[in-house]
């Protein structure tokens, strides 16, 4: 589409922003890799916590303010992201997944709380897992340890949601002692087409 838009008569120049945000997070496993076993961890129910629902676009130009409803709240709401490629990308220690979402911009001027993403890492006991029988019969493991995870970014180390362009979170796991590196950056826009879970 053209970004700009002439009414009929030329009475009036119309010009269309996007004035949602993307976002994409990353878990990678490469330093959570210790063993061949490792290989079959599945990350899955990634959660964006606590990100606010309404937003007060600016007529005049592409600029966006989260902001509150009549009654002085945001309604904040947790918010689960798609996983593309549940399964995982790549494979042993470049194994990555990838989730997407579509949230509210939060520009500079968002009191925004610190960044919080839980997720659940699912990957074989060890104990009862024999990976020999694994690569003989050509299946997939039957006992499962689950571990909860809670990624979070300090709200002094602010993390931006741009009206129209994605924000990409990128988390390591450490499998030794199961830290977690969280980052961000920005990019263009990017058009993934996530199912309409809306509600």
């Amino acid at each position: 589409y053209d970004t700009e838009v002439v009414a009929d008569e030329s009475i009036a120049y119309i010009k269309f922003y996007h004035g949602l945000s993307s976002v994409k997070v990353k878990v990678m496993l490469g330093e959570f890799y210790g063993s061949e076993l490792d290989g079959y961890t599945i990350v899955e129910n990634m959660v964006l916590k606590d990100q606010p629902t309404l937003y007060k676009w600016d007529q005049l130009s592409n600029r966006t303010t989260a902001k509150s409803n009549t009654h002085g709240e945001n309604n904040p709401r947790d918010m689960n992201l798609w996983d593309y490629v549940p399964e995982g990308a790549g494979d042993n220690a470049g194994k990555t997944f990838t989730f997407y979402g579509i949230t509210v911009p939060q520009e500079d001027g968002y009191e925004a709380k610190d960044l919080k993403l839980t997720f659940t890492v699912r990957y074989p006991d060890p104990l009862k897992t024999d990976i020999n029988e694994l690569r003989k019969n050509k299946t997939q493991p039957t006992e499962w340890k689950t571990q909860q995870y809670e990624a979070a970014i300090p709200s002094s180390k602010r993390v931006f949601f741009h009206a129209g362009q994605c924000t990409v979170i990128n988390i390591k796991l450490n499998h030794r002692d199961e830290e977690i590196t969280i980052g961000a950056q920005y990019t263009d826009w990017e058009f993934i087409p996530t199912p309409d879970e809306s509600s």
